[in-house]
């Protein structure tokens, strides 16, 4: 099969994935790798640095194409938001966090609205056991993650489509509790946000909560 054909393997990987069936998507996945090992080998050689998964939905959202779809890229270093989840010492706080302001759950993951949310209804995705990335889940972990990760966006389409799904996973060279981070963009960050990195939440716990809730 010629590379050429491999952007068009990515994006049926992707929609598989929305889709929940894993195993298709884990397929094409590798496919796509194998036609094209060299490019391939440059993105595990920067996973020592991040491989960071995402999905941009939404004009608020930053989505530049119209159709479904999420993104992955290579960094040659670690950002300053993984950076910080990678220092964490002792007690993991990401088990502590699944076990507090829990929106829903299922039987292997909790949805929460973390204490010190950024965005108005901001949720957080956590495995209840503690793991490294989301390649590790077997069949049954990876169609609970699909479920609970469609309910999410149920939840926050009925307030906003425009948001931003952020993976969180390990790297080759340091390990956290994987999570999923959604930001649902209600509000409008400012010079105080955008100049100062001074994050004014409008909506309280109580509030985000019931509306997450309902």
């Amino acid at each position: 099969m010629d590379s050429a054909y491999m952007p068009a393997i990515v994006n049926s990987a992707i929609l598989a994935l929305h889709k929940g069936d894993y195993v298709r998507a884990k397929t094409l996945a590798l496919k796509a790798l194998q036609l094209v090992p060299g490019q391939g080998e440059a993105m595990m050689a920067l996973s020592e640095a991040q491989l960071y998964l995402f999905k941009n939905h939404g004009k608020l959202g930053g989505a530049s194409i119209y159709h479904e779809h999420s993104q992955i890229v290579g960094l040659p270093f670690i950002p300053e938001i993984p950076l910080c989840e990678f220092s964490y010492k002792g007690k993991c706080v990401y088990c502590a966090a699944a076990k507090k302001n829990v929106v829903f759950q299922n039987a292997e993951f909790a949805v929460v609205r973390p204490e010190f949310a950024r965005f108005e209804l901001e949720c957080w995705i956590i495995p209840k056991k503690h793991v490294d990335s989301f390649v590790d889940f077997d069949k049954r972990t990876a169609a609970l993650f699909m479920q609970a990760l469609q309910e999410t966006i149920r939840r926050v389409k009925r307030k906003t489509t425009d948001y931003n799904v952020a993976f969180h996973a390990s790297c080759k060279a340091k390990k956290v509790h994987f999570h999923v981070e959604v930001y649902p963009h209600t509000a409008t960050w400012a010079g105080l946000e955008l100049g100062a990195g001074v994050i004014v939440n409008q909506m309280d716990e109580k509030t985000a909560l019931k509306v997450l809730r309902a």
